[in-house]
């Protein structure tokens, strides 16, 4: 359905060149259809370049809208939400065919989930949903706004959406997975282990398996956890990275100290193994080194665990200056963020608050 929807899609801005024939000079139109082109080819650099360049050769161009929907969807691609969301939003104002526009809707919208402005996605899905009825779109309307409601603790609209989108398209594996992972939050275990069980064997089963062990983990079902690794057939799923830091983390959980700082030493060089070597360093008594590790992973880390490490931080903080801590934690939940990270946010100003009394 998707390839199907792009090659629409790229029809249609080469179409807009033959709409505006009369209105483009014959060079306006080579250069346009020359852009359009390239994008199709996957010449990014080339494509960006060019873009530049007849902005600046042809400024009052009818076609720029379109050019610009082109350079959105290059940092779209890229994750520069920022970027993205704002042209995305120039475009929302300016007339384009309906399934250009129709695109501009989601794309927006998955713009501004991903920066963490959920409710503002969902308003904008909501409209998708309004403005056309292409089953791609109702689909990924459906898909979006899930993910939307389970961010935002509504599960049952969670789940009535992924429903809808199972029932155009039930072969998305991705969307399987995230719909296996909404069970757990609606601790529905048994539906979710009959999903992981059918998955074993796909791609997505390492997936699975790696999200169920984290569930475990977070319940605190370390008899569980042990039974269901035992379980594992594969050694190289065994020894992957991602089942190793799990195991860290509940070793350290448990306090088995010896057994972490094993594991973290056959483990190579990362954010997550500095991350936690720096709680192992605090477990140990060694505030000051842990802290000066924090610092690093806050500013060099990915989004995760430069979240995950300032939280740390502030706990620091908070046991020599409370207010401070306090105050530098409610600035940060106020900032924009992906909305993944806001529960350890919520859960540590409740802490600080139960601390004052």
């Amino acid at each position: 359905m998707k390839t199907m929807l792009k090659r629409l899609l790229m029809t249609v801005i080469l179409a807009a060149t033959l709409s505006a024939v009369f209105a483009m000079s014959l060079r306006e139109q080579d250069d346009y259809t020359y852009i359009v082109r390239l994008y199709e080819m996957g010449d990014i650099e080339e494509v960006m370049a060019e873009i530049e360049y007849f902005r600046l050769t042809y400024p009052n161009s009818e076609k720029m809208p379109y050019l610009l929907y082109i350079n959105a969807n290059i940092w779209l691609n890229e994750a520069r939400w920022e970027e993205a969301a704002q042209m995305y939003q120039e475009l929302m104002t300016v007339p384009l065919q309906t399934e250009i526009k129709a695109d501009v809707y989601l794309n927006y919208a998955i713009c501004l989930y991903s920066m963490g402005d959920v409710q503002s996605a969902l308003s904008m899905l909501l409209e998708l949903g309004r403005f056309t009825e292409h089953p791609y779109y109702q689909y990924q309307g459906n898909l979006w706004r899930g993910k939307c409601y389970r961010d935002m603790g509504q599960l049952l609209s969670a789940e009535h959406e992924y429903k809808k989108a199972m029932a155009i398209d039930d072969n998305d594996k991705e969307m399987k997975y995230d719909y296996f992972k909404l069970l757990i939050l609606l601790q529905r275990e048994d539906e979710a282990f009959q999903i992981m069980d059918r998955m074993a064997d796909d791609e997505y089963g390492p997936n699975y398996r790696l999200h169920w062990l984290k569930h475990l983990l977070y319940d605190q079902r370390f008899a569980e956890m042990d039974e269901f690794l035992a379980q594992i057939e594969d050694p190289q799923e065994l020894e992957s990275e991602p089942i190793k830091l799990l195991l860290l983390r509940k070793n350290l959980t448990l306090n088995n100290l010896h057994e972490a700082q094993a594991l973290l030493d056959e483990m190579p060089q990362s954010s997550h193994s500095s991350y936690y070597g720096a709680l192992l360093h605090l477990k140990q008594g060694e505030v000051a080194e842990a802290d000066s590790v924090f610092r690093i992973l806050v500013k060099e880390a990915e989004p995760e665990i430069q979240v995950l490490s300032y939280l740390e931080h502030l706990k620091i903080l908070y046991a020599s200056d409370p207010a401070r801590a306090y105050k530098l934690l409610q600035d940060y939940m106020n900032a924009p963020l992906p909305s993944q990270f806001r529960g350890q946010q919520h859960i540590l100003m409740a802490s600080f608050a139960a601390q004052e009394g």
